[in-house]
């Protein structure tokens, strides 16, 4: 769940930033060798923003994982319906939070 997150929210990043991932990629594998200063400038907001990033998406699907039940039984209705409540809370609620953190990171960057 932690990767598909933080997956995602470097997508969202990349688009934010009005470029695709193989130009992202570029900028973060020449590691300034015969970049422009632009290109610099670039690569250091990403870079910044990629650790930023990583940083929400690991904790919140972190909590969400620690707040599942101890004894999580996907046959007990229960659980099932706490786990649902859960998912709804984090994936719905707080995921969309998190891309306007990401989106104001990326503003401040």
């Amino acid at each position: 769940m932690m990767t598909l997150r933080a997956e995602f929210a470097l997508n969202h990043a990349i688009k934010g930033f009005g470029m695709d991932f193989e130009k992202a990629l570029e900028l973060l594998r020449n590691h300034n060798d015969g970049l422009t200063k632009l290109e610099k400038e670039q690569r250091n907001i990403l870079v910044a923003a990629l650790d930023n990033l990583v940083d929400f998406a690991v904790a919140e699907e972190f909590q969400m994982s620690e707040n599942l039940p101890d004894n999580f039984n996907i046959t007990n209705e229960v659980d099932l319906a706490e786990a649902e409540n859960i998912f709804h809370r984090y994936n719905s609620i707080y995921a969309n939070i998190e891309n306007e953190d990401i989106e104001y990171a990326m503003g401040i960057a």
